[in-house]
């Protein structure tokens, strides 16, 4: 026969075993923020500055011009996006695997360049936490193999730079004219950079 007290040592023992795998990962700092959805075109990518503060299962910030007010279960996590006036603005929803946090949402956002704002859409979304710059800064020579004719994060990036770099390379007129480098059709532009530092997916041309 088992005592109270060895079924009670058993079932806390239980507890233990199962709530230790799904306790919650503090989410908290700075993150990059990127919403993927029709937003210029079928599926472009966002980026934006997130902070996050975790406040036992609460979850509290600012996800670009957004502020966040949601919750965290263990690994799974609810966030609604208000806009400046605390109306709101879109919905999260997702879990947080080896550091990562995604998931899919709805979101309205506003158009680049100041346009109106677009009706809520389906979305992805996904969180990296920020990249920390190397103490000293490095300067590139780069020779490009070919050019783009749009700005898109779609374009992978062909080198990974941080703040404080100095890339030294060379791009081609509006008529394309350049003995070595194939382009794509319209207006050439450079090819795609990639800054590792608050946003490190946002790709400069």
């Amino acid at each position: 026969m088992f005592s109270v007290r060895f079924y009670q040592f058993a079932f806390m023992a239980l507890l233990i075993t199962l709530g230790g795998p799904c306790s919650a990962q503090d989410l908290s700092g700075e993150w990059v923020g990127q919403l993927t959805g029709p937003f210029d075109s079928q599926y472009t990518a966002q980026y934006d500055h997130v902070s996050l503060k975790g406040n036992g299962t609460r979850l509290s910030g600012t996800w670009g011009r957004y502020v966040i007010d949601g919750n965290q279960t263990g690994a799974m996590i609810q966030m609604s996006l208000l806009d400046q006036n605390g109306k709101a603005a879109g919905s999260l929803s997702g879990n947080v695997t080896e550091g990562v946090a995604s998931g899919s949402g709805r979101v309205a956002s506003q158009r680049r360049f100041g346009g109106p704002a677009l009706p809520p859409t389906d979305i992805t979304w996904k969180l990296t936490r920020v990249v920390q710059a190397p103490a000293t800064s490095k300067t590139y020579v780069f020779e490009p193999t070919s050019f783009y004719a749009t700005y898109s994060a779609a374009e992978p990036p062909v080198l990974h730079i941080f703040p404080g770099d100095v890339v030294n390379t060379r791009t081609i007129d509006t008529a394309g004219r350049d003995a070595k480098v194939p382009r794509r059709g319209g207006m050439p532009i450079l090819v795609p950079f990639m800054s590792k530092v608050l946003c490190p997916e946002t790709h400069w041309s």
